[in-house]
């Protein structure tokens, strides 16, 4: 319950984070981008710890994560800082994974966070805070693309995962019925 309320607080804080990266207020988009990362964290540990995991959070939690950071991907497109292909790379990944995660979840398939889908959401967050710090810079085109990278290499291999699960559940359901 603690870690649900967790994060829907920072589905709450994308609200102000957006207006004050939007007007270029960089200190207090840092220090709330910054609280928003920390109640990320803590959701999931604050969930395991007090034993209180549940499907809503599971699948609140990379949806809030989403939003946060394709809101502000496409206010740094607007504002001039990025280019727009990097983050629709991003985009389709996130559509494909969230999609197959749904039809996984249809076969009682349980596809958590891999240790590359990790990797990408730390360098994901941290490109945030360059291109908010460095706007549109040499630094800020190769944080987004080395993210658009390593986005598109995670969504590969969770794909592939994914697709494994259902496959096997489908072969499974098979034998059971003859």
């Amino acid at each position: 319950m603690i870690a649900n309320l967790m994060t829907l607080s920072r589905l709450v804080l994308v609200v102000p984070i957006s207006f004050f990266v939007y007007k270029d207020y960089v200190v207090t988009s840092f220090v709330l981008l910054i609280v928003a990362l920390i109640t990320d964290f803590l959701d999931g540990f604050i969930a395991r710890k007090l034993n209180q995991e549940t499907t809503l959070g599971k699948s609140l939690d990379p949806i809030v994560d989403k939003v946060l950071h394709l809101t502000l991907l496409l206010i740094f497109i607007e504002k001039g800082y990025i280019s727009s292909i990097a983050p629709l790379i991003i985009v389709i990944r996130d559509v494909i994974v969230t999609g197959l995660r749904g039809v996984s979840f249809y076969y009682k398939g349980d596809i958590s966070s891999k240790y590359h889908g990790k990797l990408k959401a730390i360098l994901q967050d941290i490109s945030l805070f360059v291109i908010l710090i460095f706007k549109k810079s040499l630094i800020s085109d190769v944080m987004i693309w080395s993210v658009a990278a390593l986005t598109f290499y995670s969504g590969i291999r969770y794909s592939l995962s994914i697709l494994k699960v259902i496959n096997q559940r489908r072969k499974n359901v098979r034998n059971d019925i003859n």
